[in-house]
C-alpha cells in the first residue's frame, strides 16, 4: 500500500518493486475497473511508537482517458523535522483488469541524496522495467502483475472494490522476492477523526518475521485504508490514521489535517539528546508515502 496497499516497510522509498498475486482479476458486472476508482486528496498522520513523525498527503488523479496518477507527499513533524526529508512519490499507470499497471515510478526523499531516489520505467511491450529503484539499478522481466510502491495500492482497491478476495502477494526487494500471506480478519466500525467507519481488516505477514500489518479499508471510501498498523514481536512500531479524505465527485470535508494532528497529543519527551532516534525515524519518515508492505 508511503504512497496504499501497501503491510507496511518502514526502509527505503520505493526500496521494490511489488508483485502483487491476486485471487480472481476480472471486473464483474457492466462496470469497468477504471470507472469504479475515484480520484481523490487524503492526509494521514504517521506516529512512530508514539510519537506523530509525518503528515503525509495522497492523490489519485485522472490525466487523460487511459492515464492515472498517484502521488504521495509527506512534512516531518515534531523530532522527525531534525532528519530535514520530504519524501515525494509519484506513479502514472493505466488499468488492466482489476490492476494497475504502471507506466512510471519516481521517487525522492527530499535531500537530494541517491539512497532513496527512484526512476524506474515499465515496458509491458517488451516486458522489461529498467531504471533505479531506491539507488539500486533495476533490470527486470516483466511477468504482468507487478507494481510499484503506490499502483499497488490502487490494485489492492481495485481487487477490493470488484468482491474478489485478495490471496498473497510477493515482492521485489533490491532483486530480492519476498512472498506475503494476506488474510481477512473481519469488518469492525473504526473510530476516526472524521467519526466511526466500517472497515473490512486485512492482516499481511512473512514467513521468516514476526512483523504483522493490518489495514482497516472502510468501503465507503472506495477500500481507501483508514488506518495501518505494523506489530513487531506483539508492540506497534508504527501506525498510520487517516485524518480526511475529500473525493472529486463528493462536498469537501471540514477535517483540517492540521488541527487534527495537533489533537493527536504531545510528543513524549525523549530527552535532552535526540541523536540515538534519528536513523530509526528517518527509515520511518522515508516510507510515510507508502500504505504499503514490510519486510
Amino acid at each position: 500500500m508511503g504512497g496504499l496497499a501497501t503491510a507496511a516497510r518502514p526502509t527505503g522509498v520505493g526500496a521494490a518493486l511489488i508483485v502483487l498475486l491476486l485471487s480472481g482479476m476480472t471486473a464483474q458486472g457492466g462496470e469497468s475497473p477504471a470507472s469504479s476508482l475515484r480520484p481523490f486528496t487524503a492526509h494521514y498522520a504517521w506516529t512512530w511508537h508514539g510519537m506523530t513523525v509525518a503528515v503525509t498527503q495522497m492523490q489519485l488523479a485522472r490525466i487523460d482517458a487511459a492515464r492515472w496518477r498517484y502521488t504521495s507527499s509527506s512534512d516531518p513533524r515534531g523530532i522527525a523535522r531534525l532528519y530535514g526529508a520530504r519524501p515525494h512519490m509519484a506513479s502514472t499507470f493505466t488499468i488492466e483488469g482489476n490492476q494497475a499497471r504502471p507506466l512510471l515510478y519516481t521517487a525522492e526523499d527530499g535531500t537530494g541524496g541517491q539512497e532513496h531516489w527512484s526512476n524506474v520505467t515499465f515496458d509491458w511491450a517488451a516486458r522489461r522495467a529498467s531504471g533505479v529503484y531506491s539507488g539500486t539499478p533495476v533490470d527486470l522481466v516483466l511477468l504482468g502483475s507487478e507494481g510499484d510502491d503506490l499502483s499497488v495500492q490502487v490494485s489492492m482497491m481495485l481487487a477490493l472494490q470488484s468482491g474478489h478476495a485478495l490471496d498473497r502477494l510477493a515482492m521485489i526487494d533490491r532483486n530480492t522476492v519476498k512472498t506475503y500471506a494476506y488474510t481477512p480478519e473481519g469488518r469492525i466500525t473504526l473510530v476516526t477523526r472524521m467519526g466511526p467507519v466500517d472497515t473490512d481488516v486485512y492482516a499481511v505477514s512473512r514467513t521468516g518475521t514476526r512483523r504483522v500489518t493490518r489495514f482497516w479499508c472502510a468501503p465507503r471510501w472506495s477500500y481507501l485504508p483508514a488506518k495501518v498498523e505494523q506489530r513487531n514481536h506483539g508492540n506497534v512500531e508504527w501506525a498510520l490514521e487517516i485524518l480526511d479524505v475529500n473525493f472529486a465527485d463528493e462536498s469537501p470535508m471540514t477535517t483540517s489535517p492540521t488541527s487534527a494532528v495537533q489533537k493527536a497529543g504531545s510528543t513524549p519527551a525523549l530527552g535532552s539528546d535526540p541523536a540515538p532516534f534519528l536513523p530509526r525515524i528517518a527509515a520511518v519518515l522515508a516510507r510515510t508515502g507508502v500504505l504499503g508492505f514490510s519486510p
